[in-house]
Order: structure tokens, then sequence, then C-alpha cells
């Protein structure tokens, strides 16, 4: 039996509590410290957080010195986006294999850096996507890679939430966000079209955007739609929000030529072939941190040699550059298509078992 991965978690806000659990209760890891630095604490209150700390964890507050007196082999970074770049390279230049939340730093140069350094080291490094582990996406994924009359003709994908005012302090501050709702929950939804797409062997090509302002001032984003043209001649709506009703909302319509398929939330998916009847099913998930644990067992299982990474790094990028010409748009003023910029090509992460959903085996 493998010795369990010597594991840190960075950060123990909302995210980092639910990874940081998970790896202690896994076979395949071992918490060896949780690291909260001072940047990070004065953003994510950890005193309020205190009495949830495992009892038994180590807790420092210098990333430099956790790596050096506890010597992971993995990192997890649940840390605010600006802090996602300096986080992700010291841990790569130390040897070690990243998770990194989304978006994974405020930007595409930043994150290609890291892409770059960690394919060089052949280290594992993951960008987070526990929605693409909802039963519902699993199966939609699989019902448009099936189809035989692609491609992806249109879609429409709505995510988000009315908790704006409940958000960390740091995710209104667009010096530390990079943004706002796009670049945060709208991530999962340029995630979920790009894989969709990439079964199609398309992509994103422009992207026309429009936006709500916090405040009324155009740096953070609290409602924003996104239309985005594929090389294929698709067309993609993508809206996502920090306002409005409070539920979290996940849906997405993908139509081919030959049917369409629609989800609602983790576990509800309609299916239509041409011609045929619609047909819903609901897909049961008793355990609602299911996707977060899959998410992360993936990334242990990638280190160790059994799957491919669930968000490659290079996967990730593509997301990156999608989100950034979206802003670029927002700042044209006029909602300006703006072309998705990809000078530098995407660095394939190391070479692993076929990419898909890199579930764990």
């Amino acid at each position: 039996m493998n010795t369990p991965l010597r594991t840190m978690q960075v950060g123990w806000g909302s995210a980092g509590r639910r990874r940081g659990r998970i790896i202690a209760e896994s076979a395949l890891a071992e918490l060896v410290c949780i690291v909260e630095a001072e940047t990070v604490a004065a953003a994510e209150s950890p005193d309020t957080d205190a009495p949830k700390r495992p009892p038994d964890t180590p807790w420092r507050t210098s990333l430099k010195r956790a790596i050096a007196e506890f010597q992971p082999q993995a990192a997890i970074i649940s840390a605010p986006h600006h802090l996602h770049h300096p986080m992700m390279q010291e841990c790569i230049d130390a040897g070690i294999h990243v998770l990194c939340e989304k978006p994974a730093g405020v930007g595409p140069a930043e994150l290609h850096a890291c892409v770059d350094a960690a394919h060089r080291a052949g280290l594992v490094l993951q960008v987070a996507g526990n929605h693409l582990f909802f039963p519902s996406v699993i199966a939609q994924l699989e019902w448009l890679r099936d189809r035989p009359a692609g491609p992806l003709r249109e879609a429409q994908i709505r995510v988000g939430h009315g908790r704006l005012q409940a958000l960390p302090a740091w995710m209104r501050d667009a010096g530390r966000s990079g943004g706002g709702t796009l670049r945060d929950n709208g991530f999962h939804g340029v995630l979920l079209a790009t894989k969709a797409l990439a079964l199609f062997g398309d992509r994103i090509l422009r992207t026309r955007a429009s936006a709500e302002f916090l405040n009324g001032e155009s740096a953070v984003d609290v409602a924003t739609s996104c239309r985005f043209t594929t090389e294929q001649g698709g067309r993609i709506e993508l809206n996502s929000r920090w306002i409005g009703a409070e539920p979290y909302e996940f849906k997405a319509l993908f139509r081919c030529a030959d049917g369409e398929v629609e989800i609602n939330g983790p576990c509800e998916i309609r299916f239509a072939g041409a011609g045929e009847p619609s047909r819903t099913r609901t897909l049961h998930s008793d355990d609602p941190t299911a996707s977060w644990r899959e998410d992360t067992l993936c990334f242990l299982n990638a280190i160790l040699g059994r799957g491919a990474p669930n968000v490659s790094g290079a996967e990730a990028l593509e997301c990156a550059r999608v989100v950034e010409a979206s802003y670029a748009s927002l700042r044209g003023g006029a909602g300006d298509a703006v072309e998705v910029e990809r000078d530098l090509a995407p660095t394939a992460t190391k070479p692993q078992s076929e990419s898909g959903m890199g579930g764990p085996q």
C-alpha cells in the first residue's frame, strides 16, 4: 500500500475547510499542516473559525517555513485570488504538486507561468472543478460525447447566487479578487462550456460581455452576461451572478443537431433526441460534499499515476483566456466583441492517462 501523501492545506476559509477535512479523512493522504498566511488571515478571519480547526494538525502562518518544516508532497491552495500565483509558484519551485481553487490567479499570464513551471518539473497542477463531478454534469457530458451529429450548435449556462453581502471582503475588492462573479462562479460555466466544446474539437473564438457592477464602479462585476462564438459557429450564452435570488443556481442547456440535454443543479437532467419526447431523470446524491471529495481525490490519484487531473493547468489556462477576453470586452465600454488571445499556446501538463473526467480509480 502506498504511503499517504504528505499534504498541506493553504487557507482555511470555506473551501479550505472542506478540502482539509477530505484530506484528513482520506487513506491516500495525510494532512501534515494548515497554513494561514497573515494576508489570508486578515481576509478570512480565522479566529472565528478556530473551533473548526482539526485539533491535532499543526497550524502555521508562513508558507515558506511550513514547506521547510513539513516537506509536503502536495499542497491545496484555497486562498484569495491575488495570492494564487505566488503561492502556486512557491510550491512548484519546492517540488510540490498543487491543487489550486479556481480561477488559479487573476489572469492568464500568471497561470501560464505556473503551468510551464509545473510541466518542466514533472508536477501535477490541477485547478479545482468540483462541478464537473455533479452527477448531472457527468451524464450531460457523456450524452454529448455520444452525439454523432455534432458540433455543438447552441448553449445557455446560468450559474450564481444572491449572497453578495455574505461573501468575504476580499472577493468584493478588485485588487484581491481580480474581478467579480465572472472570475469566481462564472469560471465554472466557462469550464463546462470548454469541456463540452472540446468533445467536438471546438473552442471559444470570441466573446461579447455586459455587466452590472458593485456600487456602479466598473471593477467588481456582480451580474455578468457573456455571449461566446465558437470556431465552428456555435453560440453560447453564459450568465453569472452574485445578486438576485439567494439559492445557488447551476443550469446548462446544450443543443446539437440531433437533440438537446439540459441540467438543473447537481442531480436533475433532461434529454430530448431529435423527434423524440423529452425525458427527465433525477440522479440522487445523498452527500452534498461528494463533488468536492471526488475533485480532491482526483488530484491525489493523479499524483499517484492513477488518472489525469480533473482540470489540467492547460484547460484552466484556456478558461482564463476566455474570462480575460470577456473582461476586455467589458472595459471596451460598448460590449465590444473581443477575440480570445492565444499567442502563447497552452502547455501540456505532465503526461498521464487520457484526459477526461479524471475521477479516482
